[in-house]
Formats: structure tokens, sequence, C-alpha cells
């Protein structure tokens, strides 16, 4: 990279920072750890567009309660991995691709579909207790154990 190439890619890592405050109404001061983290989001091939559609997605997601708010944060949106899976969902969702409502069809030759499975997670509800064999014996395990040794012990009594 040429002293001049050099200089017009910090020239535009700060612009986008300084976009990014204004857009965010928040202050972060330009350093080098901020030219180095802009510099890697730039060669990774983001630019301002993606960088403007993901905040507005992510916006939309917070308002709706199905992100957190530190998802726009600076050193979060600055992760090439995470950009990137954040840019891929939001031209999904722009596509339609994510609407529920949509009918998906499957190829001819798609195995059948298997069972259902439990019912979705509503938010504001409690995920439903998966039991894993972990996690020790299961509530009917366990009530099968009490009758057992309740029976052993009603036959003792009548041993008496």
């Amino acid at each position: 990279m040429t002293a001049a190439e050099y200089k017009a890619s910090e020239e535009r890592a700060k612009a986008l920072h300084n976009w990014f405050c204004g857009q965010m109404r928040v202050t972060i001061p330009w350093n080098m750890e901020w030219l180095r983290r802009w510099t890697e989001w730039m060669s990774s091939g983001y630019n301002g567009p993606d960088l403007r559609q993901v905040i507005q997605y992510l916006k939309r997601e917070i308002s709706m309660g199905k992100r957190n708010a530190g998802s726009l944060a600076l050193v979060n949106l600055l992760n090439p991995e995470t950009f990137g899976k954040d840019l891929s969902l939001c031209q999904m969702a722009k596509s339609g691709a994510l609407d529920p409502d949509r009918k998906l069809s499957a190829p001819p030759d798609a195995p059948a579909r298997p069972a259902p499975g439990p019912a979705p997670y509503q938010p504001g509800q409690r995920a439903p207790r998966v039991e894993r064999s972990e996690d020790g014996p299961t509530a009917a395990q366990q009530q099968a154990e009490m009758k057992r040794r309740y029976d052993e012990l009603e036959r003792l009594k009548q041993n008496l």
C-alpha cells in the first residue's frame, strides 16, 4: 500500500467513524485502535452503505425486542465476522426470506417432513425445560422409584 493509498484509507475510516458517531449521537474519541478496526473492517469488503443498512436493521430489531442494544456498539459492529452475519440477516429480511408467513416450497425429491416438535417459544414465556440424561433422573423416573420404595416398605411392614 502506497502512502497515498494509506492516507486515503485513513481519511475514509475517520469519515466513517465521524458519521457513525453522528448517527448514534455518541462521542468516541478517534485513536489508532479505531483506525486499525475500521481498516480491518473495510479490508473485509464492507462500506458505508452496508453499515447504514445494518444499523437500520438492528434498530428495527431492537425496537421489536428481538436484539440487544449492545449489538449497536461500535466494537461489535466492527467485528467483520458478526457484521457479515448481521448484513446477511438484513439482506434476507429485506428480500422477505425471513417472513414467517412466507410459504416454502420443497424440492420435488425432498424427504418427508419430520414429526412436529414442541410448541414454538413465545417471547415473554419461560423456555420449556428439556431434560437430559446428564441432568439426573426425569420426574417420571423419580416418581417410579418412589413408588417402588413405597411398595417395598409396605411389603416389609406386612412381614413384621
